[in-house]
């Protein structure tokens, strides 16, 4: 499926479309920027800052992290009813991981509020 959705993009509706937020935490991470794809479109992520994107609801996506050793990828999904997060990670080894977070943890929505506030200024 997620092939077909880059294919199919221009032409999904207001209604076929949500957005998920993935975003990049402090830690023992790579200080370099971070390549992902998601559904073949090339996004650049830098440490502590957040990225919203659209994506199909009734297609399922794919996000890539282009620049980790091990080529981690994972398959996602979008719903209008429930918000989704992913953390990416990439250590210092280059080795990338993609986990699916709960944004609404008292932790994870401090950051993501301090992340909105530092893309303002």
């Amino acid at each position: 499926d997620f092939k077909h959705n880059s294919e199919t993009s221009d032409a999904l509706t207001k209604d076929d479309t949500a957005y998920i937020t993935v975003f990049r935490d402090f830690g023992k991470e790579l200080k370099d920027l971070l390549h992902i794809t998601v559904n073949g479109i090339d996004y650049h992520l830098e440490r502590n800052s957040k990225i919203e994107l659209k994506i199909p609801t009734k297609l399922k996506s794919q996000i890539c992290i282009e620049n980790s050793l091990n080529k981690n990828c994972m398959i996602v999904s979008s719903s209008d009813l429930i918000p989704k997060y992913y953390r990416l990670k990439l250590s210092k080894k280059k080795k990338g991981a993609i986990i699916k977070v709960n944004g609404h943890s008292s932790y994870y929505k401090t950051r993501l509020e301090y992340y909105s506030k530092r893309a303002e200024k």
